[in-house]
């Protein structure tokens, strides 16, 4: 028995299967199933490709190096944007289920760093990480919860790749107001140079203008 059908078959609530080998596809994939009450009780269940996820996942990025993953509580990855990572033992050959990869096997001290924080800080939702002289916010978000599950969406992204737009808006803008200052500073000049000329009673000529000596016509 399918371990999907046998989970849904306890109670009413709606459930995942542990990541295992799709029968017709061969395709990584998980199952949600949910238990159906009538005069002939079954189990629906559908069916959802890892592959799909992961695609998901690797094109929701909030900067060029930030992660979105989904895990559960006992350090178990169920999705991750780089399928590749995920271990294709299998582990059980009746119902294909597979070995589970975990955080701790990705060898991602940024993850390891979150799963650390989150199971200390319980149910806390923006985590600051520190790691290798790296800064990072983090987000860990519950999914499934509603139905009982343990599931989380964990999302981390440097800090820098936030700010470094910020400032790197923040530079243009200073380099063009210094060249605007270097285009009007000749024009202040003159402008001064007028307004002491008028101020000493002396009308300013067009060689005052230029920076020039005026010949003198006497």
């Amino acid at each position: 028995m399918r371990q999907w059908y046998r989970l849904a078959l306890g109670n009413d609530d709606v459930h995942r299967s542990d990541p295992y080998i799709f029968a017709a596809s061969q395709e990584i994939g998980i199952t949600l199933s949910r238990r159906l009450q009538g005069s002939r009780p079954g189990v629906f269940g559908a069916d959802l490709a890892m592959r799909e996820v992961a695609s998901f996942l690797a094109q929701k990025k909030i900067s060029p190096s930030s992660l979105a993953f989904i895990f559960n509580a006992k350090g178990e990855v169920v999705a991750y944007p780089d399928e590749s990572k995920i271990d294709h033992t299998v582990r059980d050959p009746e119902t294909s289920a597979l070995v589970p990869t975990t955080i701790a096997s990705l060898k991602n001290p940024v993850l390891d760093a979150l799963f650390e924080r989150a199971k200390k800080l319980g149910d806390e939702r923006m985590i600051p990480l520190q790691v290798n002289g790296r800064a990072y916010i983090s987000d860990v978000l519950p999914i499934m919860k509603q139905f009982g599950g343990s599931d989380f969406l964990g999302v981390v992204v440097p800090v820098d790749e936030i700010t470094g737009p910020i400032d790197a808006v923040r530079s243009e803008t200073l380099l063009y107001s210094i060249v605007v200052l270097v285009l009007a500073l000749p024009l202040y000049g003159t402008l001064v140079f007028f307004w002491l000329d008028r101020r000493a009673g002396r009308a300013p000529s067009l060689a005052d203008f230029k920076g020039l000596d005026a010949e003198d016509p006497d």
